[in-house]
C-alpha cells in the first residue's frame, strides 16, 4: 500500500471529492489535528438538504419494513437524481397518511382489547358497572381468589357485607362497610385474594363486553386493511426508496468528507492510502482533471513485511523513557479488505468476531472455511 498526500485550494474540494469517490480505491486517513493554521474542514453545502432527505426516506423504509434482500429491480442514477424531489415527498405523504390511519387503527384496537380484558371478570356477576363506585360508607374489592371466603366473612363480619361470586368461583366481588374493611382485607388475603381494578363506564358488563368484541372484531377488520395498504406501498416504493437511499448517503458521505481532512482558509489536505499498484492511475487521474491545481505527493510504500517499532518506541515500552519526554507520532495502519469467493466469504464473519487480520498478517479465512465445519461435525456428532 501506498500513503499519498494531496494538497489543494479550497475551490477545487468538491471536483477532488468526486474524484477521489470516482477511483474507488482511495481510503482517505482521518486528520487527527495539531498543524497550525489548519482544522478539520466543513460539510459542503448540500450536506445538509441531503441528510434531511435521507432521514425522511430512512423512516418511510422502517414504517414499510422494507428488506433490501426481497428486491430485485435496480433503478438507474439518473433516474433517481431527477424524481428525487418528487419522489421524496409523494412517499413522505402517502406513507406518513397510510402509517396514521395504521397506528389509529392500532390504538384503537388495544384500548378496546384492553377494556375486554378489564370488564370479562365481570361478566356474570349481575351489577350494573355504575354501582362498583360513588359509596361514602361502602368499599368494594374485587378480584381473584384461591378458597372461598364466604365462610370466614360470614364468621366474623356478622352480615356486614355482600359478596358476589363468578361462574368458576375463582373472581369474587365484595362490598363491604367501611369500618369493616380490614377485617374483610385479611380474610381475602388468607384465602389468596388478588385484587383487580374496578370497572369503568356504565350498564351490565355482559352487555359492554358484547359491545367491545363487536369494536375488536371491526377494529381487527381495517387494521388488516391498513396494514394490507402498507404491503402495497412497500410494494410500490421499495425499489425506489433504497435506490435513493443508496445515492444520498453517497451524497451525505462525499458531502461529509471535508470533517476528516485538514482545510486552512484557502487550501485542503488530505492524506490517504491507495493500492501501490493503483499509484499511477490515481497521480494520471488528478493530473488528467486538475493539471497543476492539486499536487499530490508519495509518502511511503508500505510492503507487507512487518514494521519494527523505532527505537524511542522500543525505549518507551521498555520503561526507559515516558509518553512526556518523547512524543510518537500515531502509527497509522494501511487498511485492510478481505476478498474471497461465495462459498469461503461465508467465513469472514468467524475471523471478523476475533478481528480483521493486519496487513502484514496472514488472512486466516481459508483455514477457517475448511476446519469449522469439520470440528463443528465433531462437536456434534455428524461427522465421524
Amino acid at each position: 500500500m501506498s500513503r499519498i498526500l494531496v494538497v489543494g485550494t479550497k475551490k477545487r474540494l468538491p471536483d477532488a471529492i468526486d474524484l477521489l469517490y470516482s477511483l474507488e480505491n482511495v481510503h482517505v486517513i482521518d486528520y487527527q489535528g495539531g498543524e497550525e493554521g489548519f482544522s478539520l474542514g466543513a460539510p459542503l453545502p448540500e450536506a445538509s438538504d441531503a441528510s434531511h432527505k435521507l432521514l425522511k426516506l430512512r423512516s418511510a423504509e422502517k414504517d414499510l419494513a422494507v428488506n433490501v434482500e426481497n428486491i430485485i429491480a435496480t433503478i438507474p442514477e439518473s433516474k433517481v437524481r431527477s424524481e428525487l424531489e418528487d419522489a421524496i415527498a409523494k412517499i413522505d405523504e402517502e406513507v406518513l397518511q397510510a402509517v396514521e390511519s395504521r397506528n389509529a387503527k392500532q390504538a384503537r384496537l388495544t384500548e378496546a382489547e384492553s377494556r375486554l380484558a378489564q370488564l370479562e371478570p365481570y361478566r356474570s356477576i349481575p351489577l350494573e358497572i355504575e354501582m362498583y363506585r360513588g359509596y361514602d360508607s361502602l368499599k368494594v374489592l374485587a378480584g381473584n381468589v384461591r378458597a372461598d371466603p364466604e365462610p370466614a366473612l360470614e364468621r366474623e363480619l356478622n352480615g356486614h357485607y355482600e359478596l358476589f361470586t363468578a361462574k368458576g368461583g375463582s373472581f369474587v366481588v365484595l362490598f363491604v362497610s367501611s369500618k369493616h374493611l380490614e377485617e374483610a382485607q385479611r380474610i381475602l388475603a388468607e384465602n389468596g385474594f388478588t385484587e383487580f381494578p374496578l370497572p369503568t363506564g356504565t350498564g351490565l358488563p355482559g352487555t359492554a363486553v358484547a359491545e367491545l368484541e363487536n369494536e375488536i372484531k371491526t377494529a381487527s377488520e381495517e387494521l388488516e386493511i391498513a396494514n394490507k395498504e402498507i404491503a402495497s406501498l412497500n410494494e410500490k416504493y421499495a425499489s425506489l426508496i433504497l435506490a435513493s437511499d443508496e445515492y444520498l448517503s453517497i451524497v451525505v458521505e462525499k458531502a461529509e468528507l471535508p470533517l476528516r481532512m485538514a482545510t486552512s482558509s484557502y487550501t485542503f489536505i488530505l492524506e490517504a492510502w491507495v493500492p501501490t499498484s493503483a499509484y499511477e492511475k490515481v497521480t494520471s487521474a488528478f493530473a488528467e482533471r486538475f493539471g497543476d491545481a492539486i499536487h499530490i505527493e508519495l509518502l511511503e510504500n508500505r510492503g507487507r513485511e512487518e514494521h519494527h517499532a523505532e527505537e524511542d518506541e522500543i525505549k518507551m515500552e521498555s520503561g526507559l523513557t515516558s509518553a512526556e519526554t518523547v512524543s510518537l507520532p500515531v502509527e497509522e495502519e494501511p487498511p485492510v479488505k478481505l476478498e474471497h469467493g461465495r462459498n469461503t466469504g461465508r467465513f469472514e464473519f468467524f475471523v471478523k468476531l476475533l478481528s480483521t487480520p493486519r496487513y502484514n498478517e496472514i488472512d486466516p479465512t481459508i483455514t477457517v472455511a475448511i476446519f469449522f465445519p469439520m470440528f463443528f461435525g465433531l462437536m456434534v456428532g455428524d461427522v465421524g
